[in-house]
């Protein structure tokens, strides 16, 4: 479903990961942050995201960054 508005830097949407990737690639519907508004010139409705888990990697490597329980309010939704 695309969505009806657009989305800025910052901005934490549901993804569905379900329709055209394949395991062993993440399958499922997710929170991403919006790290980049769209690009007007060659991708005109493509953004770059991150995707969020609630489960820590193991092993945690530099990549990675930590959100503190409840510092922000999306984690505490129970969608």
């Amino acid at each position: 479903m695309l969505i009806p508005f657009v989305p800025d830097a910052g901005d934490v949407l549901m993804c569905d990961f379900t329709t055209g990737f394949q395991e062993p690639e993440m399958t499922k519907v997710r929170r991403v942050v919006v790290l980049s508004p769209r690009s007007r010139v060659k991708f005109p409705s493509t953004y770059l995201v991150v995707p969020i888990s609630k489960t820590p990697p193991v092993p945690v490597e530099g990549c990675h960054c930590e959100f503190r329980p409840n510092s922000y309010y999306f984690f505490d939704r129970s969608e």
